[in-house]
């Protein structure tokens, strides 16, 4: 959503906890995160694409579903802001965006494993499996 005077930037996620309590949006009062939507506290490093100086913002979101990307402590991401009062909210289209993208990807890489021959591994799932996979490729390029 675009907003009148309001700035873009990128924000290096710091702390992120589930919001307690009821959020409001303007006139709108939502209930506490629950089964149809999750609602976090988020402060984070804005590094304004402007040059301007870079500061600390403390902000709430909710996401109604889970088709947007939801940034974690050392996550970066797409955010718009105020430079007069430092509001700030994450640029929920490009979360968007790099969800559909990384869904996409999950879904080709399920398409070439189901096409491999027979006997190949399918590789260690989760990101404990993409960690793994890290550690072990580390160690090949090391000859160890």
């Amino acid at each position: 959503m675009f907003k009148i005077g309001w700035k873009q930037g990128q924000a290096t996620v710091i702390a992120r906890e589930t919001h307690e309590g009821q959020y409001r949006r303007g006139i709108n009062v939502y209930a506490p995160t629950g089964q149809y939507h999750h609602v976090y506290d988020y402060i984070a490093d804005v590094e304004p694409d402007d040059g301007s100086p870079a500061f600390r913002a403390k902000f709430i979101e909710m996401f109604k579903s889970d088709v947007d990307r939801r940034p974690l402590v050392g996550e970066k991401a797409q955010v718009n802001f105020n430079p007069k009062t430092q509001e700030t909210s994450f640029d929920r289209d490009v979360l968007w965006k790099e969800a559909k993208a990384e869904k996409q990807a999950g879904k080709e890489k399920f398409d070439s494993i189901a096409e491999a021959p027979v006997g190949t591994p399918a590789g260690k799932p989760g990101l404990a499996g993409e960690v793994a996979q890290q550690i072990e490729d580390k160690l090949r390029e090391e000859g160890k």
